[in-house]
């Protein structure tokens, strides 16, 4: 089972639930939960909830074989704790889907440090199919972050956005 997250932001995340209800149209055999979160665009394809709570949230973390999600960080540390491959669709500024691109300057690093797959701005559910069969025959790294590159990625980031500020 294929569990794909957008998580509770505020923001409509509509790009990544076509791209995951376009599966369908290429592996009909393929079993997908969704949440939706505040997304408007109603999947046809396979089932969902606009949201779930806590304990149905970790009951499908621990069940699914891949995790689809938003590049939040705590989805992100969620994936590393129960042990399953991630593959991230991170939200872009702009395309209003939040403030800023720190989810991709997030979904980067994990990719870097080999502990997710990513699909990108452009990326469709063909990529995303791709991306589902690579995770299912690929380990990713179990080991824990390196916390002192991940701090320095975040200060970059950070002082990338301040600099854009003033």
């Amino acid at each position: 089972m294929i569990f794909a997250c957008v998580g509770t932001n505020p923001f409509e995340f509509e790009r990544f639930v076509k791209i995951v209800d376009g599966l369908h149209a290429i592996d009909s055999s393929l079993e997908v939960c969704l949440q939706i979160g505040f997304t408007s665009y109603t999947p046809t394809n396979y089932k969902y909830e606009k949201f779930v709570n806590l304990g149905e949230y970790h009951k499908y973390v621990s069940q699914c074989d891949v995790f689809i999600a938003h590049a939040g960080t705590g989805v992100s540390i969620d994936a590393m704790k129960h042990r399953k491959n991630l593959i991230l669709i991170p939200r872009y500024g702009e395309l209003n889907e939040h403030t800023d691109n720190h989810q991709l300057e997030l979904a980067k690093y994990w990719e870097e440090q080999n502990r997710a797959f990513v699909i990108y701005k452009n990326d469709g559910s063909d990529a995303l199919h791709k991306k589902i069969v690579e995770a299912r025959s690929t380990r990713l790294n179990p080991e824990r972050p390196n916390k002192e590159l991940l701090i320095k990625n975040i200060n970059k980031y950070i002082l990338e956005i301040d600099g854009a500020i003033k």
